[in-house]
């Protein structure tokens, strides 16, 4: 492992001595990294998390708990990778892209058991900034444009792209903060 000063390993992780594991990057409890993967400046690892062969991580990302990494797939700078996300094999996905499990903002942090990152099939392609919304498949081999909200299933070998922010309703009372 080619950790640099400021690295923390906390204990219960497996990780392969070909690692590069970059300086700021924290790295939690039963996390498995296979071999070959490099971990950029500052990202975070959180418990339960399964990254698998020659995997790429960016500076400055977030990957919650209980994800799992598929081989060789390609992570770049600033993504935010939720909870209960499935990611497998050959997936790129661009800086800044965002994965949501949550469609209850109003839960105010209840109800884990119904937290569902998204499932992001081989060979798709995520572009810069785009945001999954909770429980969406990426088709396998599908591309997401730059910047879109992908709210529904993407079928395998489509391409989508887009987005448009529409007035659907009214914030309770009882819900106000």
């Amino acid at each position: 492992m080619d950790a640099v000063v400021c690295v923390s390993l906390d204990h219960g992780v497996e990780y392969m001595s070909d690692n590069r594991i970059m300086s700021g990057a924290v790295i939690e409890e039963d996390v498995l990294i296979s071999g070959g993967a490099f971990i950029g400046h500052n990202t975070v690892v959180r418990q339960g998390t399964c990254i698998y062969n020659a995997v790429v991580i960016g500076h400055n990302c977030t990957i919650e708990p209980c994800v799992t990494i598929g081989e060789r797939t390609r992570i770049q700078a600033n993504v935010y990778i939720t909870k209960n996300t499935y990611i497998e094999d050959d997936v790129f996905i661009g800086p800044c892209v965002c994965t949501a499990n949550d469609w209850d903002i109003l839960s105010h942090g209840r109800g884990e058991a119904d937290l569902v990152g998204p499932t992001i099939m081989r060979g798709a392609r995520i572009g810069a900034q785009a945001l999954l919304m909770p429980g969406v498949t990426i088709g396998e081999n599908a591309m997401v444009g730059a910047g879109s909200v992908v709210a529904e299933d993407v079928e395998a070998g489509t391409i989508v792209h887009g987005r448009k922010a529409e007035v659907t309703g009214r914030v309770k009372r009882e819900h106000w903060l």
